[in-house]
């Protein structure tokens, strides 16, 4: 009785799996159709090119010039700006030249024309903020004086920590996986 509810229950639950498997596979499918980039205006199209190969030999000072002069050319469109701009910054920051690479990876995350997948890889690591007054960039150091009043203020004493111990053994029990039996 038992077995033929199970059989029953299972065969009546293929379908839904079935279509959630479809959902799920074309899911992707969908969005890289919503996803579709503009055509690169035919003005630039060559400078872009040339800047695209000499980024693959990782010719650093050749993708700044054609960047360069792909952004010198008149009436560029959003995705023409956010390619010279994308180029121009990972050129600077391949060059060491951190300051330049992240104006032009900020104005890349700005521009509306930026794919979304860009977006995202680009706001966490490149795209880390600007130093000024009332600001601080990430991975930037400051050195604060602060004063406080006598009465207000107590010194926490210095404790130096035990020594971390050495010749320990580590019995392992069933060894399935040894992160478990480590962290158990």
């Amino acid at each position: 009785m038992k077995k033929s509810f199970l059989r029953v229950a299972f065969v009546a639950c293929l379908p839904c799996f079935a279509m959630g498997l479809a959902v799920v596979t074309t899911t992707p499918a969908v969005a890289a159709e919503k996803q579709k980039l503009p055509p690169v205006s035919k003005s630039v199209i060559k400078l872009i090119e040339a800047a695209n190969k000499a980024s693959e030999a990782k010719d650093w000072p050749t993708v700044l010039a054609k960047a360069k002069e792909a952004q010198a050319v008149p009436d560029l469109t959003d995705y023409d700006k956010y390619l010279v701009d994308r180029f121009m910054g990972v050129a600077y920051i391949s060059l060491n030249d951190h300051a330049n690479g992240k104006v032009y990876l900020a104005s890349v995350v700005k521009n509306p024309a930026t794919p979304v997948e860009d977006r995202k890889h680009l706001i966490g690591p490149a795209v880390i903020g600007t130093n000024g007054p009332q600001t601080i960039a990430g991975s930037d150091v400051r050195i604060f004086e602060v004063r406080l009043k006598q009465e207000l203020a107590a010194e926490i004493p210095h404790v130096v920590p035990p020594p971390r111990p050495h010749g320990r053994i580590l019995p392992l029990r069933k060894l399935s996986s040894l992160k478990e039996e480590i962290l158990a």
